[in-house]
């Protein structure tokens, strides 16, 4: 069975460093302070770090957007973050 496209956390595996928040794309447009290097300051964007680890938010967000990107799966030092694709 596919899983859902979208970007997929091992929390078991990510150690919360926020290179994938940072460098989201869609974070950055959503939340400008992301693009300073702040913190998100709502859960209005796709990733965020919560307790320690990065979570997924709102998955539609990503799989919605009118580019391709992989932008978190290629930053993350831990090979934590898995992006699915939509089928063509």
């Amino acid at each position: 069975m596919l899983s859902e496209p979208g970007p997929i956390v091992n929390a078991l595996k990510c150690q919360g460093c926020s290179n994938c928040v940072m460098a989201c794309p869609l974070n950055q447009m959503l939340d400008k302070g992301v693009a300073n290097g702040e913190s998100p300051k709502s859960d209005n964007v796709v990733l965020r770090v919560k307790n320690g680890s990065c979570t997924v938010l709102n998955k539609r967000l990503c799989t919605q957007k009118k580019f391709g990107c992989k932008r978190c799966e290629e930053i993350c030092p831990r090979g934590a973050i898995n992006v699915i694709e939509k089928p063509s």
